[in-house]
């Protein structure tokens, strides 16, 4: 082999790694050439010989690309990445660079990262030149936060008397709601400046108060109070 640098394969170069053929078939011969440490482009050089030692004249093949250098894997945007949970995960992209080939696209492997699900995760970029050259695995972590706070969708409030709208002395009224997102242990509800038993989970909650004589009449107040499972409270509803 030769190096060359102008298309050209005359076997004037210097030989840089000489090989026995190995019979094959019939005048067949296969050689396998020890690339390692090279780079570039090589023209390849075939001498025969026979059993009386007669050399034949060199047949001069075209030349071959030794490449034996990785690509390179270069992130886009920020690494770490954060996004809100319930969100889209947004792929920030990788560009990956060759000594000789241009145009290579980074494999990405983002299928372990759960947006709806507080944490953190792994995103995996690969890439391979067309000489078989593996780049060095990039990974980029990804956090998924809550920093939203959760939101009351429906309130309402009723009691067990005949006519909902009213309540006396042993009814029970009971307010009613739900949130945009799963809540934390229970809420802190009270009735009638009362604490509520509340029961739920989820999004789905209520809460229930046994009317007494001490109650004052008029309209009767209620406050809710809650946080998200990332403990991120709510606006306090009354």
């Amino acid at each position: 082999t030769e190096p060359r640098n102008d298309g050209v394969c005359d076997g004037n170069g210097t030989q840089l790694t000489a090989v026995q053929g190995v019979f094959v078939t019939g005048s067949t011969y296969a050689a396998t050439i020890n690339t390692s440490g090279l780079s570039g482009d090589y023209c390849v050089n075939a001498i025969a010989a026979d059993m009386a030692a007669n050399h034949s004249n060199p047949v001069l093949h075209t030349k071959v690309a030794i490449d034996n250098t990785a690509p390179v894997i270069v992130l886009q945007g920020a690494n770490p990445q954060t996004i809100e949970r319930e969100t889209s995960y947004n792929e920030l992209g990788a560009t990956v660079s060759d000594n000789t080939d241009s145009g290579l696209v980074a494999t990405i492997d983002a299928s372990n990262v759960v947006t709806s699900v507080v944490g953190t995760y792994t995103v995996k970029y690969d890439a391979v030149d067309t000489a078989g050259n593996h780049a060095t695995q990039v990974v980029r972590t990804v956090n998924v936060v809550d920093t939203v706070s959760p939101l009351l969708t429906t309130v309402s409030i009723i009691s067990n008397n005949t006519h909902p709208k009213f309540a006396r002395q042993t009814n029970k009224v009971t307010v009613s709601f739900t949130a945009n997102e799963s809540l934390a242990l229970k809420p802190t509800v009270t009735i009638a400046g009362v604490a509520a038993t509340v029961t739920g989970s989820g999004t789905t909650w209520s809460a229930v108060h046994t009317m007494s004589a001490t109650d004052a009449e008029g309209y009767i107040p209620f406050t809710i109070n809650f946080s998200d499972i990332s403990l991120n409270a709510g606006l306090e509803v009354t």
